[in-house]
């Protein structure tokens, strides 16, 4: 926000990206982890919760930085994270911006900087994966193998260009009919899915009906293998524009490692020499943790809402 001058006595709520203010600011409450006291200085992110500005909510921003990340994703102490939205060429390499170092990189053509609608009514950037089984952003990287993980992405269905289902985040590798991995993806008709598998065991459904519809406006979702119970928990949660639209889990009893040979984790038409799902989907930024820092039954919800994905 720049050149930017007014009185708001009475006005309601003010949103931007970042505001600079050089004198005194006074407010009922201050929303957010923050450190300090009630009459000096306070750090750490604010506004967590969703902002609103005359009743109409306004999409949380990406972060900027490592520790930006690392303060809303608390208690999460490494992560790896992309924005989608700063990639200026559909070529090379794109790495983590969090303190888990993980480059993935570019397939074929995916259209960069791609406008896609918010629900709040204003534009956001992100690479667009066009093709139906070229485009792709992945790498043999963060293989969970048996272990616990989290994964968050801000992603819309643009187009159909092929196929019946179109990849949002994941790690994959379709063998002998079967995928081993995990993958979350949407179908033509905007249905949302999961699919997680060990190459014996298949978890797979739909968790959300109709709620990605081709060109509606971006979608947050968080994925949650949770294996420190008897039985592995996956959870998932689904917001728009600060929202929580809902939520679920599934146990997946006798779940093993899913890991598997030539799997790729990342977006569009993963992987890329053999895609198990279509590309069409588009992805503003995304992250990634695992271990047993993203174990716990309320871990998913926390990051959420860290993110201001949630209330």
């Amino acid at each position: 926000m720049t050149n930017f001058s007014h009185n708001f006595a009475g006005a309601g709520a003010i949103t931007a990206d970042s505001v600079t203010v050089t004198g005194t600011v006074t407010a009922g409450a201050l929303v957010g982890p923050l450190t300090g006291n009630t009459t000096g200085t306070h750090t750490g992110p604010v506004a967590t919760d969703a902002l609103t500005v005359r009743d109409v909510a306004v999409v949380a921003p990406p972060p900027n930085t490592s520790a930006e990340l690392l303060a809303a994703l608390s208690p999460l102490t490494s992560v790896a994270a992309w924005r989608h939205d700063r990639v200026g060429v559909a070529s090379g390499t794109v790495a983590s911006f969090g303190n888990l170092a993980a480059t993935l990189t570019i397939a074929g053509t995916p259209t960069v900087g791609h406008p896609q609608a918010k629900a709040d009514g204003g534009t956001a950037r992100g690479m667009y994966f066009d093709a139906s089984t070229t485009d792709s952003l992945s790498a043999d990287v963060l293989d969970p193998a048996a272990t616990s993980f989290v994964a968050g992405v801000r992603c819309a269905l643009v187009a159909d260009p092929g196929g019946t289902d179109h990849h949002l985040i994941g790690r994959n590798k379709a063998t002998g009919g079967v995928i081993p991995g995990w993958t979350i993806y949407v179908g033509d008709n905007g249905d949302l899915k999961y699919w997680v598998s060990d190459g014996t065991h298949i978890f797979s459904g739909t968790f959300a009906a109709t709620t990605l519809a081709i060109g509606s406006p971006p979608i947050e979702i968080v994925a949650q293998l949770d294996r420190s119970g008897a039985d592995p928990v996956f959870r998932l949660r689904w917001s728009r524009n600060g929202a929580t639209i809902s939520s679920t889990s599934v146990t997946m009893a006798s779940l093993g490692s899913i890991s598997t040979t030539a799997q790729e984790f990342g977006f569009g038409a993963v992987p890329a020499a053999a895609p198990s799902f279509n590309g069409g989907a588009w992805v503003q930024w995304a992250w990634f943790a695992s271990g047993t820092q993203a174990e716990g039954s309320s871990l998913a919800q926390t990051c959420s809402q860290g993110l201001g994905w949630e209330q």
